[in-house]
């Protein structure tokens, strides 16, 4: 657009005619600008924490869309530290053949039915999605949207507004565990049983409604379970709200964020290493490494820090799979 207002014509005077600088104009010039955006991330962080930014680059802005993409789009830091350079990567998490186009989602995958998909595209992108997965090409396709397609009449809505503000209200409370670090204060066994109760209702709302086991709201609600549990000090029961959420994904993971999933399990490696369930601990951190390293690549400064952290805890494993790559 800058280049637009320096041109000159034949005499070296400023062009007179800004007829196309009008509000719809701008408005489109900044849809594109929006549109080719991409999420800045660190993924050491909490789910729903995880972006703090948005960058545009160039090279990076023509990528198709698609639902159950061949690549990964990653916009980090080249530390952990806030204030280091960004670096963007397109990471390749299935084999792209000769002629294929490279795709990445543009919305967050995380088992959202097709009718919500393409509403979140034509919302964002105004276009319609003929992907695979919207268009069911394949087998597996159609047995991903048994798994997630909602029942006419739905309020998903209703129970991920509840999710969500539950979700805030589970992060800061961390927060305050982890800046005091002692057990958790009247107050704040009051505002994790509000929680809890949150979490049992919205659960009632899922079953009521008939919404499919593997759809979003019913992931969050296990991960959301999971985490209240874990706070109040209840690690066999959270134990097995992970262990449903880790199904449930299983059987979508064509659509799933992987970056997402391996958070997730990170947070059940934890659980399981409190109670001392080291062999499955194990291969839970194997699993979320091999989901990060798919996404990301092997050498991306989050993998490296997180098998640094877990060091002699995963050493083991990953050498009996074969994967000390990570460790070096």
């Amino acid at each position: 657009m800058t280049s637009l207002l320096l041109q000159k014509d034949d005499i070296g005077a400023p062009m007179k005619d800004t007829s196309w600088l009008n509000k719809p104009a701008l408005d489109s010039i900044m849809g594109k600008v929006i549109g080719c955006g991409h999420a800045v991330t660190d993924v050491s962080a909490s789910l729903g924490c995880q972006c703090f930014g948005r960058a545009l680059f160039l090279e990076h802005s023509f990528y198709n869309h698609a639902c159950s993409p061949n690549a990964y789009f990653s916009c980090h830091l080249d530390n952990l530290d806030r204030c280091a350079a960004l670096t963007a990567r397109v990471h390749c998490i299935h084999d792209v053949s000769s002629g294929e186009s490279v795709t990445i989602s543009y919305i967050p995958t995380c088992g959202l039915d097709r009718n919500e998909r393409r509403k979140r595209l034509k919302d964002g992108y105004d276009f319609k999605c003929m992907c695979d997965v919207c268009e069911r090409n394949w087998t597996w396709a159609k047995g991903i949207e048994e798994h997630v397609t909602l029942p006419l009449g739905h309020e998903v809505d209703i129970l991920r507004n509840m999710q969500y503000d539950c979700n805030q209200q589970l992060l800061a409370l961390m927060d305050e565990c982890k800046f005091s670090r002692e057990r958790l204060n009247e107050t704040q066994i009051c505002d994790l049983g509000s929680c809890l109760s949150t979490i049992q209702m919205n659960k009632r709302g899922i079953r009521n409604q008939n919404i499919p086991g593997s759809h979003e709201v019913s992931i969050e609600s296990h991960r959301l379970h999971a985490a209240a549990l874990s706070l109040g000090g209840h690690v066999e029961a959270a134990l097995k709200k992970h262990e449903a959420f880790h199904k449930a994904v299983q059987k979508i993971l064509r659509i799933f964020d992987p970056v997402a999933y391996a958070t997730s399990l990170n947070e059940y490696s934890a659980a399981l290493d409190q109670v001392g369930d080291y062999g499955r601990r194990d291969e839970i951190i194997a699993l979320a490494l091999e989901n990060l390293s798919c996404a990301l690549g092997h050498d991306h400064i989050f993998i490296r820090t997180v098998a640094s952290t877990l060091n002699n805890k995963c050493e083991r494993v990953m050498k009996r799979r074969k994967l000390s790559k990570y460790l070096t």
